[in-house]
């Protein structure tokens, strides 16, 4: 039976020049996803992009897997302090709802719009291990309670389940801002998409409301 591949760092940089070499490879890593794909990149590759020998690389990683896996677990704990941003932002500065699910859909937007290449790479080719599926699954936690909050606040009588509605809500932001983000921003847009799901959501949530007023 084939022994699975370690994926997470062998060390974590202490001392300046060890954080320095760190941060050069997963910066050469993030190069050669974008440019090379997740497949076509070696260790070979990254080392030498980022200009350390091999044995470097390996004292801080054990594989390509590892670093990859890292940075994807950089990029799921970005998640929550951009989002949380925007959802306070969102409930302290707005007051109507529709603009408020609004808000939210362009900041989902946003954060998929980040380096939509290599977030693709990311999600689609990169190993998901246990702490990554469990980072995962706190962020989603996480966006759901907050979302809960949001739509107790709207008193939303045909809601029957609050957390389950939160979480539907989520899913579906989460889901179609990566599809749009990465595969239909040249056919549809932006402000077509935000204002269509926004509709979706409010409809959902609070079907008294007016579609004119999604504009």
């Amino acid at each position: 039976m084939t022994k699975p591949k370690p994926l997470i760092p062998l060390k974590e940089p202490r001392q300046r020049r060890s954080k320095v070499t760190y941060d050069a490879i997963l910066e050469a890593t993030t190069q050669l996803l974008i440019e090379k794909g997740y497949a076509a990149t070696t260790t070979n590759h990254i080392a030498e992009r980022a200009g350390i020998s091999i044995g470097s690389l390996y004292q801080y990683f054990p594989n390509k897997e590892a670093i990859a896996v890292e940075l994807l677990q950089r990029h799921i704990v970005s998640g929550p302090v951009y989002m949380e941003s925007k959802i306070t932002h969102a409930m302290k500065d707005l007051r109507d709802p529709v603009k408020i699910v609004k808000a939210l859909i362009q900041a989902a937007c946003d954060h998929h719009a980040d380096n939509p290449t290599l977030h693709k790479v990311l999600e689609e080719e990169v190993p998901h291990p246990p702490h990554i599926r469990e980072a995962i699954r706190h962020n989603e936690d996480l966006f759901t309670e907050a979302l809960a909050n949001l739509i107790e606040q709207q008193r939303p009588q045909q809601v029957s389940n609050l957390t389950v509605a939160a979480r539907l809500v989520f899913v579906l932001i989460k889901t179609m801002s990566h599809w749009y983000i990465l595969y239909q921003q040249a056919e549809i847009e932006r402000d077509v998409f935000v204002d269509e799901m926004t509709a979706i959501v409010i409809r959902y949530l609070l079907p008294s409301q007016s579609p004119k007023n999604l504009c």
